[in-house]
């Protein structure tokens, strides 16, 4: 069996401006995005590494290990959109754009080994993913004011969005121990297609005011966002991996427009 990291929840933020158009209800909005997580375990021997540099001092299983794993997001939208109102009620936005920015994994582990025939044994591995990604991405978002009263508008707001990048992959492993013995583990950079689809499902309340030539909104809802094939980390069993990164939590979002 294998010991996984778990994530707690961890707060990010988003900034973004926009400018509707006078004509024909178009506007251009531009975001960005930042968010960090940091996992721990622990695990007690017999222990053997799930990675290839570990593996290759040639000294496993460790008596005890221990583990971080850390996840740094950056990102930046851009995208051109129109509405359409279906009724007075209900009303779609389609939008193409850009999307492009990069999300940096680290994963350091340390090992012992108390029953080593020269002595204990202390080892380490610190193991990297530094992707960036560019591309376009396209778009839906669907919302329904099922309560109006004066200048307010309460109402359920969904979304749907897919891109298609252009994404680049570094990765470095590096083991050393305390028998003097280092171990890296050479993979050559890759550049490929990188799918990444976001969606969000949730409540807004809308207020124009000043004679409506202002208006503040307030959403909160659920958020899930899938990068497919995103986590290509190199194991011992099974070589270069194709794990889905995703990022899944509640969505808090004010605007002021003016």
């Amino acid at each position: 069996s294998y010991k996984t990291f778990d994530f707690d929840w961890a707060p990010g933020f988003r900034l973004g401006l926009g400018y509707n158009m006078a004509h024909d209800q178009w506007d251009t909005r531009a975001r960005y995005t930042w968010f960090q997580a940091k996992a721990r375990a622990t695990a007690g021997g017999p222990v053997t590494p799930a990675f290839l540099g570990a593996r290759l001092g040639g000294i496993e299983p460790f008596s005890s290990g221990k583990g971080s794993l850390d996840l740094l997001y950056h990102m930046f939208d851009w995208d051109l959109g129109k509405a359409f109102y279906v009724s007075q009620a209900l009303s779609l936005r389609l939008a193409v754009g850009l999307k492009g920015g990069w999300i940096a994994q680290k994963l350091n582990t340390s090992w012992k080994k108390l029953d080593h025939p020269g002595g204990p044994v202390s080892a380490t591995e610190d193991l990297r993913q530094h992707f960036s990604c560019g591309g376009p991405k396209g778009g839906v978002t669907g919302q329904w004011w099922f309560l109006r009263k004066d200048q307010s508008s309460f109402g359920l707001i969904g979304m749907l969005e897919a891109g298609y990048l252009l994404g680049h992959w570094s990765i470095k492993d590096k083991y050393t121990d305390t028998l003097n013995v280092t171990a890296r583990v050479l993979t050559n950079d890759r550049n490929f297609g990188a799918l990444v689809l976001y969606s969000f499902i949730g409540l807004g309340w809308e207020l124009n005011f000043n004679q409506d030539r202002n208006h503040f909104a307030l959403r909160c809802g659920y958020e899930i966002e899938d990068w497919l094939n995103q986590c290509q980390f190199f194991t011992d069993t099974s070589g270069s991996q194709s794990n889905d990164l995703s990022f899944q939590g509640t969505n808090l979002r004010l605007t002021l427009d003016f």
